[in-house]
């Protein structure tokens, strides 16, 4: 082989590396859930979308308010090759014989996360705040 094709193939061989290691930092990227929970709750578990049936976490304040901190997945899957699609999760409270379903409240993925921190604080069945936490 000329020098130019070994020069040219070492180019390609090095873009390739340089985008299946982006993609892998993309595709394994969390988000830091702090999640607070008033006593007056039974429990509150955290799912993910696509495994409604398997509960992420589940915090039971048992008459105290309760605090947890979870590491949630941002990518659906992982691959070196392509982004994911984003992870979604939500969650389910339970106060006697009533519950309350979430709408989505995490994650994202891409080059920069808008929130890698995120505060959920739940004090009743349909009562509850997520916002943004500063970084730690």
């Amino acid at each position: 082989m000329k020098r130019s094709q070994w020069l040219g193939l070492a180019v390609v061989v090095m873009a390739f590396l340089a985008w299946s290691s982006w993609m892998g930092l993309v595709n394994t990227r969390t988000t830091r859930l702090e999640i607070g929970v008033a006593g007056q709750l039974d429990e509150v578990a955290i799912y993910k979308t696509t495994q409604p049936d398997t509960p992420v976490a589940v915090v039971r304040p048992n008459g105290q308010d309760a605090a947890e901190v979870l590491q949630l997945r941002n990518a659906e899957a992982y691959s070196f090759l392509v982004q994911s699609p984003p992870a979604q999760y939500y969650f389910v409270a339970r106060k006697g014989a009533e519950t309350y379903r979430s709408e989505v409240i995490c994650c994202e993925t891409g080059f920069k996360l808008a929130q890698p921190v995120i505060r959920l604080g739940i004090s009743d069945l349909n009562e509850w705040v997520q916002t943004p936490a500063p970084l730690p």
